[in-house]
């Protein structure tokens, strides 16, 4: 299942979405990296991390590439990916931006602003729970939440 995952370049040619997706399998299951086949470059962890990294815009969230307009759908998916850095101080950094990025496009109501603009409508990616491990120790926010009664998996007002 996680075989392809071995080839770095094949990987990320889709862009960051590629290396986003390689973190979240990998870390769905507590996967190691297995072996790339002769002749393709060995991906590590780490190598997609740092190519997730790269991407980050100033503003905190994520384009389909380094330097594109960041959207709500790709800062999410990378939220997921490095939601599972654990044990990375740059990863929990970056994590922290995206999710101060989240916050600010999202509106009163729940939906969320995108490319185009305003999107009225819940965007699906954002209802995705992030990890029971990382939900109260490292965002506030969820605190607050968890306090107002909502049952989990709401949809709730980010608050940046």
């Amino acid at each position: 299942l996680t075989q392809p995952l071995a080839d770095y370049d094949k990987t990320i040619r889709q862009g960051v979405n590629g290396a986003i997706f390689a973190l979240i399998a990998l870390n769905s299951g507590g996967y190691d990296m297995p072996k790339a086949a002769a002749g393709t470059r060995q991906a590590t962890k780490e190598m997609y991390l740092s190519y997730i990294l790269s991407a980050q815009n100033k503003d905190g969230g994520f384009g389909l590439a380094a330097g594109s307009a960041s959207g709500v759908d790709l800062t999410a998916m990378a939220v997921q990916a490095l939601a599972g850095m654990d044990d990375s101080a740059k990863a929990q950094k970056a994590l922290q931006k995206a999710l101060k990025y989240l916050g600010e496009q999202q509106t009163g109501e729940g939906g969320y602003r995108d490319y185009d603009g305003l999107k009225e409508g819940h965007y699906r990616i954002a209802s995705i729970p992030l990890e029971t491990r990382i939900r109260e120790r490292s965002f506030p926010w969820r605190k607050r939440a968890s306090s107002t009664g909502r049952r989990p998996g709401s949809l709730i007002r980010l608050q940046p």
